[in-house]
């Protein structure tokens, strides 16, 4: 067994000795780590992801500091990054350490055959169920006599006998305790449904009551204790049953009558409800679906994973703006977060129905700072760590203000807005609304391992039509590579001249365009340009104008246009590194016979000419002329979907364009 070795001083992990490893290893190499006292009375474990892969791979280590590094980060050459954490249950800490970066070699070829390293999930089940289980034999085997179960009751599962069996119990169901305290506390429903087809306290053939007395029934089943919160709405896809509410500890309070889950459509959580129970048919159980809300979505399985917002520190909460592993935009609404109220609004714990509006889930806040929304007409609510309701902003007082400020022990706050601004919703800090900028969360390239130059520090411009000049796709790339943006796009223009509509739509060889190109002195330009000479019937033009001088390119024609741009930047500034865009398709192909495939061509003919890298979103980005209703808001400028792919296209040129 090949053994990585590596020690902590408080929070920096270090490397003591480093082995050399080839790749395909399976089940063969550990890492062993040494913990000073900082770390005492941690349970800890181990965090992969490599250069290649940002998939975090976590696994618990042993009492004494080791674990088999996964198959998965040793799947193919790489830099591998090796942290630690740790965390304490009584008083809910998380500790991190810095990570260590350790090269995998090339090796022998070899088919992978490990099964899949299990979730931090599944390892804490499968203690919990360990010792479940020796907890069990322990009880049921002993000893006859009363005096003998004792005595038994000291040795433990591993042949160890403790002073008392008190101590025997404590000690062996700390990690059945640990585990059972991180899957109720760390991890959530990873979509909307939150029933658990594996929930152990699943009630088959028959259920518990309004009185919370068991009724034997072949034809229904009853939930395990779903995780629910005093006053928020739920519904099921059975709403002709009753559903019986519980506290922390699991003790019945009481029950909504099924009438009323009838008439209503949803459930409402009472006061001091922590988790429900919802009984559904035999004959519909492999669908059943439990969700937040009053509305009911398609059937969705249910999932399970580690809840970042969940995990606690010394600022209560883990948010990954508040990490050193993520990254967030400007924008801090998620419109994916499975809070969000859809159809009606919380206001300070009272559910109000309203076709009109929808909240946000809890976003992260920090107290004492100022926060803006783009919709500012509804009020905001605001929340402690826990997501307890601590008080409400107006929405008189953040329209007149225009902004609001977060109250002190804030550390969540929701949004109420319109419907018909929800698809631009932004919320962000400051006094004053910018520009939108679509969510986004990320690892930072640093820790992704891009095989890139460092490009954090530059400053890239994108110069073209509407489509540049929306800045829909250019927060991505921004986000992605931690640069610098300057946005020069300008609506219904073309690169080539056209006298008659120069004058309110200057071409991009405008003298005064190229100047603010110029003055926004980039290290990358990103240029797009076609679809409007496409539109507008600018003459192609031919490869001639490539070679002619700078001084008699024929302007009124595309190629011509285009080569005199990229002439007059390179001569300003010969190490500029520009990239040309390829137009896109769009339904104007279909109604209007529109070809840009001619002028995508003549993108890829001049950038050959001058050795430009291409971003080919005309053949890459998967929009199409046939798809354009699915990543286009109008059949041409792109929807959220449509931008992504678009950002995906540009990242990846920039990043084989920067590899050294």
């Amino acid at each position: 067994m090949t053994t990585i070795y590596a020690a902590t001083s408080d929070q920096v992990l270090v490397a003591t000795r480093l082995p050399k490893v080839g790749c395909n290893n399976q089940n063969t190499v550990k890492l062993h780590v040494e913990f000073d006292s900082p770390w005492n009375g941690y349970t800890k474990s181990a965090v992969f992801h490599t250069s290649k892969d940002p998939t975090p791979y976590e696994v618990i280590l042993s009492s004494d500091g080791n674990c088999l590094i996964p198959a998965e980060v040793l799947a193919e050459e790489a830099i591998l990054y090796i942290g630690v954490k740790g965390v304490k249950t009584a008083s809910s800490e998380i500790k991190a350490s810095t990570p260590i970066k350790y090269k995998v070699l090339a090796g022998t070829p070899s088919v992978v055959i490990s099964d899949p390293t299990p979730s931090v999930y599944q390892q804490l089940l499968s203690a919990y169920n360990v010792e479940r289980a020796r907890m069990d034999n322990l009880l049921v085997n002993s000893g006859a006599a009363s005096d003998d179960e004792v005595v038994d009751m000291r040795v433990g599962a591993d042949g160890a006998t403790h002073t008392t069996a008190g101590e025997a119990v404590r000690k062996q169901f700390s990690s059945a305790n640990y585990a059972r305290w991180l899957l109720d506390t760390f991890t959530t429903a990873k979509g909307k449904n939150l029933f658990d087809p594996d929930d152990p306290d699943i009630v088959f053939g028959g259920y518990y009551n309004g009185t919370n007395t068991y009724v034997e029934s072949a034809e229904y089943n009853q939930s395990g204790f779903i995780r629910v919160e005093e006053n928020k709405t739920y519904t099921s896809s059975d709403t002709k049953r009753l559903v019986n509410w519980y506290t922390a500890n699991k003790n019945f309070i009481s029950s909504t009558d099924s009438g009323v889950f009838v008439s209503k459509g949803y459930v409402t959580a009472p006061a001091g409800a922590c988790y429900a129970r919802f009984i559904g048919l035999v004959s519909e159980w492999s669908t059943f679906q439990v969700v937040s809300g009053t509305k009911l979505p398609n059937f969705e399985a249910y999932g399970r994973i580690i809840d970042a917002y969940k995990l606690p520190t010394s600022t209560r909460v883990i948010e990954p703006q508040n990490t050193t592993f993520f990254k967030t935009g400007k924008n801090l609404f998620n419109p994916n977060d499975r809070d969000i109220v859809f159809g009606g609004y919380y206001n300070a714990g009272v559910y109000t129905e309203s076709a009109a509006h929808n909240q946000t889930g809890y976003i992260s806040i920090v107290a004492g700072e100022k926060y803006t929304c783009s919709s500012r007409i509804g009020f905001v609510d605001w929340f402690d760590g826990l997501k307890k309701y601590i008080s409400t902003t107006a929405s008189m007082d953040f329209a007149n203000t225009g902004y609001v400020t977060a109250p002190d022990g804030a550390t969540y706050a929701r949004f109420v807005a319109t419907v018909e601004a929800w698809d631009d919703l932004q919320v962000e800090k400051g006094t004053s609304s910018t520009s939108y900028e679509p969510y986004s969360i990320k690892l930072p390239i640093s820790l992704v391992g891009s095989n890139s130059k460092e490009l954090s520090s530059c400053m890239v411009t994108t110069y073209g039509d509407s489509i540049v000049a929306r800045n829909q796709w250019q927060p991505y790339v921004r986000n992605y590579f931690e640069m610098n943006h300057t946005n020069l796009g300008i609506g219904s223009t073309t690169m080539a001249l056209v006298e008659s509509v120069e004058s309110d739509y200057p071409c991009m060889i405008n003298a005064d365009r190229i100047q603010a190109v110029k003055d926004s002195d980039p290290d990358i330009l990103i240029i797009m340009a076609g679809t409007n000479d496409c539109h507008r019937g600018v003459n192609l033009g031919t490869e001639d104008e490539l070679s002619k001088g700078l001084t008699v390119k024929d302007k009124t024609n595309f190629i011509g246009a285009y080569s005199y741009l990229i002439e007059t930047l390179l001569t300003w500034k010969p190490m500029l590194q520009i990239i040309l865009m390829t137009p896109m398709h769009s339904v104007y192909e279909v109604q209007n016979g529109y070809d840009y495939n001619k002028y995508s061509e003549a993108v890829r003919t001049i950038a050959e000419y001058y050795a430009l890298n291409v971003a080919d979103t005309s053949k890459k980005s998967g929009i199409s002329k046939f798809d354009y209703t699915t990543y286009t808001a109008d059949g041409l400028h792109p929807n959220a979907d449509g931008a992504r792919n678009i950002a995906n296209v540009v990242i990846a040129t920039i990043r084989d364009a920067n590899r050294v």
